[in-house]
């Protein structure tokens, strides 16, 4: 009688354990109709493409796994009038808006803080508006040109603000008026931001010089939430820096008037016409 009664609970013992075997089997095979089985082999199979491509295989086991290739991201800048404002500020004031690895590069001193504005025609003949602001460092890549750390920036422009945010930016979509009117080689420039803890305002003439230059290419930096990002801007033809002079006011609670000394009413401007190219990257 007690034999009798092993017997049911051994087959039972032998059915569980070899129920497994048979899910394993239908995921494999594709044969389960079981709605909570299906998904449990979906997960299951997921998982193990996951750990293919962590060992540096594809989802097939075939050769190594490619990483996608880093955001990036380009566009045409033709016709552009661009404006520059440098202000020497004390290197303690923009310390802490510039990551440590990065040098400051002191004249004097002094760092220096680019304030710039850009008109320029993009795809389509749309007219686009870019202003910022950066902090001339040392070229973390060693390469030649004008280096910067980007402290903001602001366009009016939908579609290149989509660009900027692309590559980890930290670019504001605004209304950003910049205008230029130029008469010979005369031009009268003017523009202005309000963006949070940043709002100033511009106003002047620069004379352009005739002839044309080769364009040194000036580079942005900025660690963004997707990494190190180097946007470059180099041109094909480019126009003389001319030279004038524009008064820069600040509201007491901007960043801006903290960089401005005294004495600073007027400063030093320069004013190029040109046709190029900008192209942002992350790389690291």
């Amino acid at each position: 009688m007690r034999a009798r009664a092993v017997l049911p609970v051994l087959a039972a013992v032998a059915t569980l354990l070899a129920a497994p075997a048979s899910a394993h089997h239908d995921c494999g095979n594709e044969k389960s109709n079981d709605k909570k089985q299906r998904e449990a082999c979906d997960k299951a199979r997921e998982e193990r493409k996951q750990e293919q491509r962590r060992r540096g295989k594809d989802g097939k086991g075939r050769g190594h796994y490619t990483p996608p290739p880093p955001p990036r991201e380009e566009w045409a800048e033709r016709e552009t009038a661009r404006t520059e404002l440098r202000i020497s500020a004390s290197a303690e004031l923009v310390a802490n808006w510039v990551p440590d690895r990065y040098q400051i590069a002191l004249g004097g001193g002094k760092a220096t803080v680019l304030v710039t504005a850009r008109t320029f025609q993009g795809d389509g003949g749309v007219m686009a508006v870019v202003h910022e602001a950066s902090v001339v460092v040392s070229a973390p890549d060693m390469s030649a040109g004008v280096h910067s750390y980007l402290l903001w920036q602001v366009t009016d422009a939908q579609w290149l603000g989509a660009k900027l945010q692309r590559v980890g930016l930290p670019v504001h979509v605004l209304s950003a008026p910049y205008t230029s009117a130029s008469s010979g080689l005369a031009a009268q420039v003017q523009g202005s931001v309000a963006l949070g803890d940043v709002e100033y305002a511009f106003q002047g003439s620069v004379r352009e010089s005739a002839g044309a230059s080769t364009g040194a290419p000036a580079v942005v930096w900025y660690d963004g939430f997707l990494g190190t990002v180097r946007a470059s801007t180099t041109c094909t033809t480019c126009g003389t820096p001319g030279q004038g002079a524009v008064v820069l006011t600040a509201d007491s609670t901007s960043r801006v008037s903290t960089y401005m000394s005294a004495e600073i009413a007027v400063t030093p401007v320069s004013f190029v016409r040109s046709t190029g190219a900008t192209v942002a990257l992350v790389v690291r």
